[in-house]
């Protein structure tokens, strides 16, 4: 069989045996069973196997000099397979299953968000120079595991948040503040300043730099981040414990029934660009990858939000001891942030070995700077100025937030160093 197109059925199994573990693992969150826990983790060890099956088979056929992550595709089943394998070793060290059910779908949206690439973005290129270099191999394995790290952090934080019992108001807060932000940037501002939205053209079966505007998806990706806007000041003067329902609409506080509008619009706009990329063949949904997955981020925040606070009380109910979260978060960043460290010391000696100079001030070398700092003023608020719990939570949050914005944020931005790493 060709290895390649073993890799690719690797990377589709897997990413359906990682939607029946997520599903479990949710299932263990809301009824507590010793046996779907057991069953979740197993049918996630047949996952990462699977994907690393693919991995495997991916770069034996590229040869040993292209590891699997040179390209956005390669980066996202790297960073996927990295969360998973840090979340099971963090389960199995600490016997936390609880986590599955907040980090296992990170995983499996990074998973899906490079399967549904089309298959002409899946295949195999000579490198470019900059790119044939060892210490790529050192700095992008180091930045997949420390950021997953990142994830896991990102999963106890929020769980510690919940059990704490944070008033919903700031969760919802800042959740729709998150999103309305993700959305303006996902097209460089365009829906703001233009009320559009773009995509490569094809031509000639080639993706261009050529764009074709969408004026439709603009304008209700406008609508949703307004909506985003409206709910977070919603939440922000939101009345906790209204027994009567006042403020509501069928039953649904204003808060999460706006944010409701914003996700619908969001899912709206995502499903008509692609259904007009399925539908015209000189249309690239993937032509420029971060706008579309970073919508179906915004998708499931929405969803994920609004679901949560109907049933918030439930899952606080469910999740383990707030001091063992904070403990738990404290530990993983530990590991996590001398790795991003690294990240930044291979980066630059490779980039004097590429280009010539340590730094340049490439907006993702910026950003990983920025998260850099984020990481240690948590570490030193933890160890040093004996923050209170919740503020250094917090703090790992936001951290999580600058991860994804180095991640995906800066090259929806703009261009540097860094935006060979498309499809």
């Amino acid at each position: 069989m060709d290895l390649f197109y073993a890799s690719e059925l690797c990377f589709k199994i897997a990413v359906v045996v990682y939607l029946v573990g997520t599903l479990l693992y949710l299932l263990y969150l809301a009824f507590r069973r010793v046996p779907l826990g057991a069953f979740a983790t197993r049918t996630t060890l047949v996952a990462v196997s699977l994907h690393t099956g693919g991995l495997v088979f991916r770069w034996i056929e590229a040869g040993i000099g292209h590891p699997p992550f040179t390209n956005l595709y390669e980066s996202l089943l790297f960073f996927a397979w990295g969360i998973v394998v840090f979340y099971l070793v963090v389960e199995w060290r600490y016997k936390f299953k609880a986590g599955g059910a907040f980090i296992i779908p990170v995983a499996l949206g990074a998973m899906g968000a490079a399967v549904l690439n089309p298959e002409s973005g899946k295949d195999i290129h000579s490198l470019m120079p900059a790119l044939q270099s060892h210490w790529l191999h050192a700095h992008v394995a180091v930045a997949a595991l420390a950021y997953a790290g990142f994830v896991a952090a990102f999963g106890t934080s929020l769980m510690f948040i919940i059990k704490d019992g944070t008033p919903k108001r700031w969760l919802g807060f800042s959740s729709n503040l998150f999103m309305a932000f993700m959305l303006l940037i996902s097209d460089r501002f365009n829906i703001l300043t233009h009320r559009v939205f773009t995509l490569n053209r094809i031509v000639e079966g080639q993706v261009t730099n050529k764009l074709i505007t969408f004026s439709i998806p603009g304008i209700i990706l406008l609508i949703a981040a307004i909506y985003f806007i409206i709910a977070a000041v919603l939440y922000l003067y939101r009345v906790e414990g209204d027994p009567e329902k006042k403020g509501s609409i069928l039953g649904i506080p204003f808060g999460p029934f706006v944010t409701l509008l914003g996700t619908v619009f969001t899912a709206g706009a995502l499903g008509y660009l692609v259904f007009t990329a399925f539908n015209h063949e000189n249309v690239a949904l993937f032509g420029n990858p971060f706008k579309i997955i970073i919508l179906a981020l915004v998708f499931f925040v929405g969803t994920a939000s609004f679901i949560f606070d109907l049933l918030l009380p439930k899952i606080k109910e469910l999740l383990p001891r707030a001091e063992i979260l904070d403990s738990l978060t404290y530990q993983i960043i530990t590991v996590a942030f001398p790795l991003m460290t690294m990240v930044i010391v291979t980066g630059m000696v490779w980039a004097k070995v590429a280009f010539g100079q340590y730094w340049q001030w490439d907006p993702k070398e910026t950003a990983s700077l920025i998260t850099w700092i984020i990481y240690t003023v948590y570490l030193h608020a933890k160890v040093s100025l004996d923050w209170p719990p919740r503020r250094t939570a917090a703090i790992a949050i936001l951290g999580f937030a600058s991860v994804v914005f180095t991640y995906l944020g800066v090259n929806a931005i703009g261009t540097g160093y860094h935006s060979y790493a498309g499809f």
